[in-house]
């Protein structure tokens, strides 16, 4: 008799369970994502094209591209974009500095900092 009420017990938490999870996985927020692995090249001054590689790059993803340096943001001309790639032009007003790369996502609000750090150099 203990046995099939633990069976009953066991079928009854398990049916529970399913819609709570299913709630809990509804909820999460999946969206598009966006990361940088490499960037060429490494250093680079005001003014010049500077490539970075990844995936999820593309426009459907990616709608800016910044330079963070302290608690200013720089925002880079975006020259060209593919899922795997995106160059982008550094402005002039950019202080020389090592700087780490920030995306803007669709759909998100937020900056996504990325692994990825460039060397301004001081502009001629």
């Amino acid at each position: 008799m203990q046995r099939i009420h633990r069976i009953f017990l066991t079928a009854v938490l398990f049916l529970v369970a399913i819609p709570v999870v299913s709630l809990l996985a509804w909820r999460i927020p999946v969206g598009p994502v966006a990361v940088m692995e490499q960037i060429t090249p490494e250093e680079a001054t005001p003014g010049e094209i500077v490539m970075v590689t990844g995936y999820g790059l593309d426009e459907s993803n990616v709608r800016h591209v910044y330079l963070i340096y302290g608690k200013a943001e720089y925002r880079m001309e975006i020259v060209k974009q593919i899922s795997t790639a995106l160059t982008f032009r550094i402005p002039v007003n950019v202080p020389p500095g090592t700087m780490r790369l920030a995306v803007m996502i669709t759909g998100r609000a937020e900056l996504v900092e990325q692994p990825v750090v460039l060397r301004v150099l001081e502009g001629v």
